[in-house]
């Protein structure tokens, strides 16, 4: 134990002296993500939405000497409530050498997804603004050393961090909101068929069972029938005419969401 803690204060005092800069930016040795908190709800509607699944990814990248590698340090998952509160608890990771050296370690950020089966999927970015270093994006002017999060441009506002924790709301689109104009669209028209690819795309993804899984596994009921009602619905205005080939793989999939949830063949 004795060497260890010694071999441990070389290492700092070797590296520290010549990578100050580094190590503030990396936040070496220890990278903390502060507590992420907020509502769900239906950008039409207003309402909470229920057992949305939330996945995060702590990135990190490491230095070799054939380039960076990216990586995920850590991932967690978490569930809206019935009244479409999500809560991701503060996060500290602990990194053996700064990034900048070889083998070194730098935190990348945060990235989460905001998953509903009826709800078009979210995606969105937490990071440290850095000190001391110029910044090209405006929007993070006065910001510096702060955490943030942040849904891209379209977004068009940040959750930035106050006490030590983000307090941020989502708002997520319905597929029927969302598919409400294709549908109105000619039904040989060449962007309905794009249009009709991207919701059979969308079930697909869900045979993963990612979604599905997490829910089982914190023991989260769900309406599987109403969620294929629904889906059903925007699949019999959807799959006609020159859309109808996208009716199998929709099909398949279904039943093999039933099977990873029900153990149906």
């Amino acid at each position: 134990m004795i060497k260890k803690k010694f071999f441990g204060l070389v290492l700092l005092s070797t590296f520290l002296p010549f990578y100050p800069s580094t190590c503030l930016y990396a936040a070496w040795p220890i990278s903390r993500t502060p507590r992420i908190e907020g509502v769900v709800t239906d950008v039409a509607t207003g309402q909470p939405i229920e057992n949305v699944v939330l996945g995060c990814d702590w990135g990190q990248k490491i230095a070799t000497f054939g380039g960076d590698v990216s990586k995920t340090d850590k991932y967690g998952v978490y569930v809206t409530d019935k009244n479409g509160k999500y809560m991701v608890p503060a996060r500290s990771i602990w990194h053996t050498l700064p990034y900048g050296v070889p083998f070194g370690v730098g935190f990348t950020g945060l990235r989460m997804s905001f998953i509903h089966p009826l709800y078009s999927t979210k995606g969105y970015g937490v990071g440290k603004i850095p000190k001391k270093r110029r910044l090209y994006d405006q929007t993070f002017w006065g910001y510096e050393g702060k955490y943030v999060m942040s849904g891209g441009p379209e977004e068009k506002r940040i959750g930035i961090e106050q006490d030590g924790v983000i307090r941020y709301d989502v708002q997520l689109q319905s597929l029927e909101e969302k598919y409400a104009k294709s549908l109105g669209l000619a039904v040989d028209s060449e962007e309905r068929e794009e249009e009709a690819g991207r919701f059979r795309g969308f079930v697909v993804s869900l045979e993963n069972g990612f979604y599905w899984q997490v829910l089982k596994k914190k023991n989260v009921e769900f309406d599987l029938d109403e969620i294929f009602k629904r889906w059903d619905i925007i699949a019999e205005k959807f799959f006609i005419g020159r859309c109808r080939h996208h009716l199998e793989n929709y099909n398949n999939a279904k039943k093999n969401i039933r099977h990873i949830i029900l153990g149906e063949k």
